[in-house]
């Protein structure tokens, strides 16, 4: 038998436990080769879901959409940073791309899963980890 949140059987301090909570919402940049393997495990994953995907390749977007069911596409990857709804992002987006939308997603407090590699250089790649220092994501 299963007890619900408004049972009044529940003690009251575990009550909100079991609410059920609200999947992961996240944001997938770059509809590609690794980005199709990213949407593949992520739309199958259990109290996941993935909400929105940005390329600019508009083939691409719609494979994603249909093929996962991805509710919004965004032309680019800080079009999709900026959705407010979004719990945290995957980077599968060119390598030369990554500082520059990791580093806008963390400076909005946003975490974030980059694709390898973190950064083209060394000195991105610290800018990075400070960023997500300072930002705490």
């Amino acid at each position: 038998m299963a007890l619900l949140a408004n049972d009044n059987r529940l003690p009251e301090i575990a009550r909100p436990l079991a609410e059920p909570l609200r999947p992961l919402r996240l944001g997938l940049a770059g509809a590609g080769r690794f980005g199709q393997l990213h949407a593949s495990v992520l739309a199958r994953l259990p109290g996941v879901q993935l909400l929105a995907v940005a390329d600019p390749d508009p083939v691409a977007l719609e494979r994603t959409l249909v093929g996962h069911g991805v509710e919004r596409s965004y032309g680019n990857g800080l079009e999709l940073i900026a959705d407010p709804e979004l719990d945290a992002l995957v980077l599968a987006t060119p390598d030369a791309q990554h500082h520059g939308q990791a580093l806008a997603a963390l400076r909005s407090g946003c975490p974030v899963f980059i694709e390898k590699p973190l950064a083209t250089t060394w000195a991105e790649a610290r800018e990075l980890a400070g960023a997500a220092q300072v930002h705490h994501t």
